[in-house]
């Protein structure tokens, strides 16, 4: 299947900041047209840091907790061959494994399937899904207060939301993105942090 990335080229790709200049190298398991996607934007932060297309090697571990929380309740992916692709500037994950893709809230822990030409070219061009599903409007006023992320860091919720924090621009923070999924995950449960 080709992937068409019309739309979302039309939003994001004069915003393409590139981060890393490395080969990326892809899981055997991944769709010809999810190729096109590193194809075009290579490991790269798009719309000033809202979106990252990851390695999907690299960053695997980082998200391991979470493809084993669904595999374990959720039962429809299998967590050894699901790989992140492109994260929000909140942390929260877009996967793929090797029949669906689909995104994970790591700051409320919901997730759901999705098409992703659908995906990229209607819900990532909604202004109210942005706001609603990623907080896009709590993003300008991150952009605003904290100035533009690096790779290895993104904005969050402190305390997060299983401590009594809430989704608010008064709890909105700067912080390393290892770490902070790294306490996230606890949350999940100690079992979530071996492979799945």
């Amino acid at each position: 299947m080709t992937l068409d990335l019309s739309k979302f080229n039309s939003l994001y790709l004069d915003s393409r900041k590139s981060y890393a200049h490395h080969k990326i190298d892809l899981p055997e398991t991944i769709h010809a047209e999810l190729k096109q996607l590193f194809d075009t934007y290579g490991l790269s932060s798009l719309d000033q840091g809202f979106l990252w297309v990851l390695d999907p090697i690299e960053t695997k571990e980082d998200y391991q907790p979470w493809f084993n929380y669904l595999a374990r309740t959720e039962g429809y992916i299998k967590a050894e061959t699901t790989y992140p692709f492109m994260r929000t500037a909140f942390g929260d994950v877009f996967y793929f494994d090797s029949t669906d893709y689909g995104e994970i809230s790591v700051v409320t822990n919901g997730g759901s399937n999705i098409s992703l030409n659908g995906y990229l070219n209607r819900s990532l061009a909604e202004e109210d899904y942005l706001n609603d599903s990623h907080f896009h409007h709590l993003f300008k006023i991150a952009l605003e207060r904290f100035g533009e992320l690096n790779c290895d860091e993104c904005y969050a919720f402190l305390p997060p939301l299983a401590l009594g924090g809430e989704i608010d621009e008064q709890y909105l923070q700067k912080v390393k993105l290892k770490e902070y999924l790294a306490i996230l995950s606890e949350f999940l449960g100690n079992e979530d942090t071996e492979a799945g």
